[in-house]
């Protein structure tokens, strides 16, 4: 593991690095919760966790450095670098704990409320390689106590300004808690592109008119094409209109035609139908990622 992490050698001194490499075996080989103390407990002969504590608790490393290297190894190695276009996917996720800094309830959608950290969390796809980009802890005002309070958009924007993709387009997706106006205007800013869910009471102008999203969908059923996207059928229709906050977009309405599940998906793209529909079923992939 060592030599397989050596490429990290310039950043870490020698005892980081080998902390760094007891740390990767022992989460590859400790069956069972993932413990700093089981991990140390793991190794023979063993060895004082102390060390392993100050790594993790008190690094002296800069993990943005290390991160960004990760990333260039992952790209190097997969023959990533200077693809047509990327996907760039961003979306929270929680983890159950009892105690500990920042943690707190939390809404989970398979769960319901959990107790536990949440995460703003980022994955790149490209050339239909799924890979991780990064990672912040959310925690509210009143579980914040030793680091500057930051909202979950704030983090994701820090993620978008913070992202050096290796293709020569980009789309970030999100779900509806992330579209907003400080969303897209750091996506624009960058010179990609976006799409986003949109709740079914959005606000959009229509030909001049006031509508919540939904309106839209009960005034022109009959106009729905079907679409064909991997083998799955669905209803789709596509307008063009203005939303407050967020500016000129494309909405397609799309309904899986076995499930009947309506989605309201937000762009700031003009492509046709099936492209976007197949290009928006991307965002799933941070979910079975998690």
């Amino acid at each position: 593991m060592k030599g397989l992490l050596r490429s990290f050698a310039p950043m870490l001194s020698k005892p980081q690095q080998d902390n760094l490499a007891r740390i990767v075996v022992g989460f590859i080989a400790h069956e069972g919760e993932k413990y700093v103390a089981n991990v140390s407990d793991s190794f023979v002969p063993h060895k004082d966790q102390s060390s392993l504590n100050r790594f993790v608790t008190d690094a002296k490393w800069d993990y943005h450095e290390l991160n960004e290297r990760r990333m260039g190894l992952v790209e190097d190695e997969l023959g990533l670098r200077d693809s047509k276009e990327c996907v760039f996917i961003i979306d929270d996720t929680n983890v159950e704990r009892y105690g500990g800094e920042g943690v707190g309830y939390h809404h989970d959608s398979k769960h319901g409320l959990i107790k536990g950290h949440n995460y703003v969390t980022s994955v790149s796809v490209c050339n239909g390689v799924t890979y991780p980009i990064d990672i912040r802890l959310y925690a509210s005002e009143v579980t914040s106590t030793t680091r500057p309070f930051r909202t979950k958009v704030e983090l994701a924007c820090e993620m978008i300004d913070g992202f050096e993709p290796p293709s020569k387009s980009v789309v970030v997706e999100f779900d509806e808690w992330y579209l907003c106006g400080d969303i897209v205007k750091h996506v624009e800013d960058r010179g990609f592109h976006w799409m986003g869910e949109a709740r079914n009471n959005r606000i959009i102008f229509y030909n001049g008119e006031r509508f919540h999203v939904s309106d839209i969908l009960d005034g022109m059923r009959k106009k729905f094409v079907d679409v064909e996207v991997d083998g799955e059928l669905y209803q789709c229709l596509q307008v063009d209109g203005y939303m407050p906050k967020i500016g000129e977009v494309r909405l397609l309405i799309n309904c899986k035609a076995d499930t009947k599940d309506i989605h309201f998906l937000c762009t700031d793209t003009k492509r046709p139908a099936p492209q976007l529909l197949k290009k928006g079923l991307e965002r799933a992939r941070i979910e079975s990622f998690h």
